[in-house]
């Protein structure tokens, strides 16, 4: 029996549906740790992507049989070269070629509109290694997942870790911002948001991403529509007013009992004064004010990112999935 791609519907409620269901059996194989997807989160992933770029879904069915997922990132501001792609393919059709004639498929989309530089990532799991190696992608970087369980952490841990910081970065406040960030702060915000370009890329065929104030607006929206609130921590300069670093989390109302970190980032002229600790200890301490049912975080860093590591083993964090970053590039063989 044939295959057939389709595209997302992405008001089709039935569809959504099958994509939560296939994405929870291939997690309670490959990552049961994942809190997994909602038909909301896809929905806006779809049209928003993470910062407003679409990132399309598309189903692929035998018969009336969904029996992968696929999906694909076109970068629309830098990299525009380059392209994601990723498929998630039922545990009850693996080893089929379903996975083979997915990618085929996904890569003669992302070629079509002119993307050369072709990224893919997953589970760093032996059969993930090997499929990746089989349609011609190389690991090009390996991150680390970590997860903090507040309750599991000593009496008093966070309070802690925030008081020993505090005397070096006595020459910065730290700022708190619900929502969308207000206008008058977002000249200087957007310079703490763009040195994420300094974390570690390993051998990824990447340029630096271009952050503006739009950039800023379409993530907020992204994330807005998804029905997540947005809780930012920011150091600022007391002196200058220059904006240090900031430091990002996202929950979800409808799923309040663990929280997302997103970017925690400090420029570079004000690296040295336990910037990282202070904004991610102070996130903590905030979230226990306002998200009482939040019990947990997790964020994934390149296992290369030992300075934000080394924060984050001192704040509890704990390794729960390792992963991979793959690119293939035109002199790759062809799948």
């Amino acid at each position: 029996m044939t295959l057939d791609l389709q595209l997302l519907d992405p008001d089709d409620e039935r569809q959504l549906d099958a994509i939560v269901a296939l994405f929870a059996a291939t997690d309670a194989v490959d990552a049961p740790w994942r809190h997994g997807a909602t038909p909301r989160s896809i929905r806006q992933e779809h049209l928003l992507g993470y910062d407003g770029d679409p990132e399309p879904f598309y189903l692929i069915r035998r018969g009336s049989d969904l029996v992968a997922v696929g999906a694909m990132a076109l970068p629309s501001r830098d990299n525009l070269d380059s392209g994601w792609i990723y498929a998630a393919v039922h545990p009850d059709a693996r080893r089929q070629g379903i996975g083979r004639w997915t990618y085929t498929e996904l890569i003669g989309l992302a070629t079509d509109a002119g993307r050369t530089v072709l990224g893919t990532f997953g589970i760093d799991l032996p059969h993930t290694r090997g499929f990746v190696d089989a349609i011609g992608f190389e690991v090009r970087s390996r991150s680390v997942t970590r997860r903090v369980t507040f309750a599991d952490l000593p009496a008093g841990a966070t309070e802690a870790a925030y008081a020993q910081a505090l005397p070096y970065a006595a020459d910065y406040d730290l700022l708190r911002v619900v929502g969308a960030l207000p206008d008058d702060l977002m000249a200087g915000y957007v310079q703490a948001v763009a040195a994420i370009n300094d974390a570690p890329t390993d051998d990824l065929e990447q340029q630096d991403e271009v952050f503006d104030a739009e950039r800023v607006r379409a993530y907020e929206r992204s994330h807005a529509v998804r029905g997540e609130t947005l809780y930012r921590v920011i150091a600022r300069h007391r002196e200058t007013g220059e904006f240090a670093g900031h430091t990002v989390v996202t929950v979800d109302p409808e799923r309040p009992t663990f929280g997302d970190q997103h970017d925690t980032t400090v420029v570079d002229a004000h690296r040295g004064h336990r910037l990282g600790v202070l904004l991610k200890t102070d996130m903590v301490r905030w979230l226990g004010e306002v998200e009482p049912a939040c019990g947990m975080l997790t964020t994934s860093n390149a296992e290369s990112n030992t300075h934000m590591i080394a924060v984050n083993d001192l704040l509890g964090y704990r390794p729960i999935s390792h992963g991979i970053a793959c690119q293939r590039t035109p002199s790759s063989p062809a799948v």
